[in-house]
């Protein structure tokens, strides 16, 4: 079923244990279907200065379509997770990875951090 929607499909070691209890593969999306996410509920709160006033949970989720840049759909931490995974997202530490798509989208000169939401919803 993954391969007929462009996705690469292989398990790890770490994933694979509770994936076979589950029934399922472990995926990794090809560059042609990256993901993009909608935050359903929550967003913003990768904000300082709105967390800071009102903390909350974000519950976010991927789609893939065809959509155009700049639709608030995280497509310029799409672009930056192309850039640091050319051959797609690897599954071995997700936290890690969403650290570094975190930490390559906010370099030190940006004046506002933004996207750890996008960046969990991409990876997770």
């Amino acid at each position: 079923m993954c391969l007929g929607l462009g996705i690469s499909c292989y398990a790890d070691d770490v994933r694979a244990k509770s994936s076979e209890k589950l029934g399922f593969l472990c995926c990794m999306y090809d560059l042609g279907v990256f993901p993009f996410r909608i935050e359903l509920v929550g967003a913003w709160v990768d904000h300082p200065f709105i967390s800071g006033v009102l903390p909350g949970s974000v519950v976010t989720i991927n789609v893939v379509n065809n959509f155009k840049s700049k639709s608030g759909l995280a497509s310029s931490s799409r672009d930056v997770a192309k850039k640091l995974w050319p051959t797609g997202i690897p599954l071995v530490n997700l936290e890690e990875n969403a650290k570094l798509l975190f930490d390559a989208e906010n370099t030190p000169e940006k004046e506002y951090i933004s996207g750890s939401e996008d960046h969990i919803g991409i990876i997770y």
